[in-house]
């Protein structure tokens, strides 16, 4: 009930132009005949479900008024499923609800997050969660799976990667589409023998290849994928390794010669087909 309260509280909060809204505030603000107790008793689970539904109303309106892009090339998925995360610093009252980093993208104590899923070829919003905003992406994506049926196509950036997810959506038979996490093991599909990624990349002529991997040192969690390589220009790669630098001063760290090397190229894995997706459309 606690976390209904605080939840109605955090939405209603911007609507009445209050900061810290108090229940007398709030109160005098809509002009209601109504005491703070029973206000108070309205801030139920019913209350909660119905303000999910208009911020789902409200966020249906913004993307039906956004321009799609119709592509040939996704005709065999049944759906192209779009997740992606935003989150917002707020009240410190509200931080043992939804509580905070205090650091990184988040300020403070309290912190909430959204977590999203946008189908691409209807236009339509699939599903949103409110978490709170220490809740890593990656952890988050075990609950995708269960949304995913067969030929869907899941798209996430690299804060969702996570090979439990990946092989749970091959077994279903759907797809996904991730930036590599290069910290994970990749082998030779055909001998099993470990892939050097960087002694690999050193190696390639030209500015986009793919060869077949196998991801995972655990065999239950092994996912075969197809990793797609795409050297950067000198500019986009002196712009990488300026970030990284910046990052790492900011948590007193020192950036790898690997890192380094990395951050000249974009690195993707997928298991759709390349008579499907082809690499040059995977980038």
């Amino acid at each position: 009930m606690l976390q209904a309260f605080d939840f109605l509280v955090l939405m209603t909060a911007g609507i009445i132009g209050m900061q810290h809204p108090s229940l007398a505030a709030m109160v005098d603000a809509i002009k209601a005949k109504i005491s703070r107790e029973n206000l108070h008793g309205r801030f139920n689970d019913a209350a909660v479900a119905f303000m999910k539904n208009c911020v789902s109303f409200v966020l249906h309106q913004k993307i039906n008024t956004m321009t799609r892009i119709k592509a040939n090339m996704l005709d065999n998925f049944k759906r192209v499923l779009i997740f992606d995360s935003s989150c917002w610093d707020v009240h410190p009252c509200l931080k043992n609800v939804f509580p905070g980093s205090g650091g990184g993208a988040s300020r403070s104590s309290a912190n909430c997050k959204i977590q999203l899923c946008y189908e691409y070829l209807r236009g339509a919003l699939c599903f949103f969660d409110i978490t709170p905003g220490t809740a890593p992406d990656n952890r988050y994506a075990s609950n995708i799976p269960a949304l995913v049926g067969v030929n869907d196509l899941v798209v996430a950036d690299l804060g969702y990667f996570c090979l439990e997810t990946w092989h749970r959506i091959c077994s279903a038979g759907a797809f996904f589409l991730s930036r590599l996490l290069t910290t994970v093991n990749l082998y030779n599909p055909d001998t099993l023998l470990p892939i050097e990624l960087c002694t690999f990349l050193k190696s390639v002529n030209g500015t986009i290849l793919e060869i077949p991997v196998i991801m995972g040192k655990k065999k239950q969690h092994r996912v075969k994928s197809r990793l797609i390589c795409v050297r950067l220009s000198e500019e986009m790669t002196n712009q990488n390794r300026r970030k990284l630098h910046k990052n790492a001063r900011k948590k007193g760290r020192k950036v790898s010669q690997r890192q380094l090397f990395l951050a000249g190229w974009i690195l993707m894995v997928t298991n759709v087909p390349p008579h499907w997706l082809s690499a040059e459309m995977v980038r």
